[in-house]
């Protein structure tokens, strides 16, 4: 619960995406922090390093919507950011 608590706390400092628009955090059974948006954007950030994901995230969602994808799932637990389109 702490590290939930933490995900969301590092995600207040983004500027794409509000804690309002979280709809589910969720531990998965590794116990990475997986975010769900209310639109349903699956967002697995792991189990640390928040700020720095969260600076990422920013990054990779500023490039989605620049180029319009229709985005399924971010995940940024390993080294590369792996993207799934719908």
């Amino acid at each position: 619960m702490d590290r939930a608590l933490e995900s969301l706390k590092a995600l207040s400092s983004s500027s794409l995406l509000a804690v309002k628009d979280i709809a589910l955090v969720n531990t998965g059974i590794s116990g990475d922090i997986i975010l769900t948006t209310k639109g349903g954007l699956k967002i697995r950030l792991g189990k640390e390093d928040f700020e720095k994901k969260i600076s990422l995230l920013e990054r990779v969602l500023e490039d989605i919507y620049i180029k319009h994808k229709r985005i399924e799932l971010i995940d940024l637990r390993f080294g590369d950011v792996i993207v799934k389109e719908k």
